[in-house]
């Protein structure tokens, strides 16, 4: 049990010290009969029932939230898409002492941060002179290890067009928030960004750098883009890197790759899960309503027989 606006509670004070005070206050002269009603001695249990029904409405106005641990709402979600370079340039078998190619170790490493992160929404995007939008946003790792896998030299041509590439990315990620707003509630916060991987040059973008970060502003959507081997355009990496918030990172074999996964674990925000809570502020009230109105019904009945 957590409360909303635990403040709340204070209220409660304030009606036991007027208690304690009034206690020991002179009674009115204008009560009728002082000594008779002195003598009447209050039911024990009506002022249990009236301290519950105050504590009741006190609890209200604290907005209880009774928490169920197996269900799990996101407070940030992250989305985070993987460009993978797929041009012919990826083939090259420098990159690990294993013997894959650039784009082998891409995939097995790509897929061990993933994994690390279940609660993450993953978008896989391979590019070369075309760019593919190979999946919706998901959280199933299982179906993002076969896309992965799926990959292949030449998938989306030969050439590089980066500039191309991160722009659809951005499209993607951006286009369907209306609905996820409506799905997950306007209280969630979600952050997007792209984790670029490349080897090589802008070769055969039709959009310019300026026309793509612009993009990227506007959309609020982090780029980290990665420089395969000691070949890639580093300076127009790093550009669009610090313009997007991001940061830039260069690997020259599996080993470096690796470590800039870990950098990456740290700085790309993840997903935030929180249990979630049911709100029994009506309850609460409802309850101690009815306890206040027994308590008063008791107390007229108490009177009423005085009278009598």
């Amino acid at each position: 049990m957590s409360f909303g606006y635990p403040l709340a509670w204070l209220v409660l004070v304030a009606f036991v010290l007027t208690q304690w005070l009034l206690k020991g206050s002179r009674t009115p002269i204008y009560v009728p009969d002082i000594a008779l009603m002195r003598g009447v001695k209050k039911s024990r249990w009506l002022e249990v029932v009236k301290w519950l029904g105050i504590m009741c409405v006190v609890c209200a106005l604290s907005k209880p939230l009774w928490q169920s641990e197996d269900r799990l709402y996101p407070t940030t979600q992250s989305q985070i898409a993987l460009v993978l370079d797929t041009s012919f340039s990826m083939e090259a078998v420098d990159f690990s002492h294993t013997g894959e190619n650039r784009l082998e170790v891409l995939k097995r490493l790509s897929k061990e941060f993933i994994d690390k992160n279940p609660y993450d929404s993953v978008l896989i995007v391979a590019f070369g002179e075309h760019t593919l939008i190979l999946n919706a946003l998901t959280q199933d790792r299982e179906f993002l290890h076969y896309v992965i896998d799926s990959l292949t030299l030449g998938l989306a041509g030969g050439k590089t067009a980066i500039n191309n590439a991160l722009a659809r990315t951005i499209y993607a990620l951006t286009e369907s928030r209306g609905r996820e707003e409506a799905f997950m509630g306007k209280n969630t916060e979600i952050k997007r960004s792209i984790i670029l991987l490349t080897d090589g040059f802008d070769t055969d973008s039709t959009i310019s750098t300026a026309e793509m970060m612009d993009l990227a502003i506007k959309s609020g959507v982090r780029i980290y883009p990665i420089n395969i081997s000691d070949g890639g355009d580093m300076q127009s990496l790093s550009f669009i890197a610090k313009t997007s918030g991001g940061r830039a990172f260069s690997a020259i074999d599996e080993r470096e790759l690796t470590e800039v996964y870990e950098h990456l674990g740290a700085l790309t925000p993840h997903t935030i899960m929180k249990p979630y809570g049911y709100d029994m502020s009506s309850f609460a009230l409802g309850l101690g309503i009815v306890l206040l109105l027994a308590w008063g019904a008791g107390q007229f009945g108490l009177w009423h027989k005085w009278r009598c």
